[in-house]
């Protein structure tokens, strides 16, 4: 009896090892595939910036413009992160916490990641920031790209990237979360509806005959320049009418 109870804690002992092991080993692969969702998100993001920079490059886009999407090119990935984060009940996990943190630091953004994460449980002033930036179909930033596309016969390619590379970040960005949850899905669902809907209203391709042509680039420049104007000859924070308001006004 002795002998068998010493070989049944001999057992147990090796039952508890192995246990140890798989946990090790399991814990190992689910690090690897984290770095891995990392590795491929800062590449997309890349690729997503490039690719924008690209365009504004091919369609002429010069000015306040340009560097209008520069900025929303390198801050789109920070929205992405919103979004996930926010349909997954504002409460990122270590490995999403971690990342927004190396995001926020490096793209050298007026914000840190703690500002970032109040903004995506309650309404603030960096939330409305980043809903009047990227938001479809209102969203600033697509205003701006979408009226240098507008007619242009590249327009679908042009968007079918955006959409790949951004859907890149989105996915990767929930599988550091809950690998299960349909939140980015439903995110990137939207998005394709809304630039769909774009394409089919707007996306044609221009007239050929110059008389007909609109160049949308310098139509965009003299509605900033109105805008500028309007904005600081009415003191229009100061009087409290948001600026943002006065910039779709001219847009439209």
């Amino acid at each position: 009896m002795h002998i068998w109870i010493d070989d049944l804690g001999l057992a147990a002992l090796l039952e508890q090892e192995q246990y140890e092991k798989e946990k090790e080993e399991a814990a190992r692969r689910v690090q690897q595939m984290s770095r891995q969702y990392q590795w491929e998100i800062a590449r997309a993001t890349q690729e997503l910036y490039q690719h924008i920079a690209g365009v504004s490059q091919e369609l002429g886009v010069e000015g306040k413009a340009e560097e209008f999407l520069a900025q929303g090119a390198k801050e789109l990935v920070l929205y992405a992160f919103y979004q996930v984060i926010r349909c997954l009940g504002g409460d990122p996990t270590q490995e999403q916490a971690h990342l927004l943190d190396v995001y926020c630091k490096k793209l050298e953004l007026p914000y840190n990641d703690i500002d970032f994460l109040l903004a995506v449980t309650a309404p603030n002033g960096l939330r409305e920031r980043l809903e009047g930036l990227y938001a479809l179909p209102e969203g600033g930033f697509w205003k701006v790209l979408l009226l240098a596309l507008k007619g242009q016969a590249q327009a679908e390619a042009v968007l079918d990237v955006i959409v790949q590379k951004y859907g890149d970040i989105v996915m990767r960005f929930s599988l550091l979360g809950d690998p299960d949850n349909e939140a980015p899905v439903a995110i990137m669902q939207q998005m394709v509806d809304r630039l769909n809907e774009w394409l089919a209203d707007e996306g044609k391709p221009a007239a050929e005959s110059a008389d007909n042509a609109v160049d949308y680039v310098q139509a965009y420049h003299r509605m900033t320049a109105a805008y500028e104007k309007a904005a600081a000859e009415s003191q229009a924070e100061r009087e409290g009418l948001p600026v943002r308001d006065l910039y779709i006004f001219f847009i439209m």
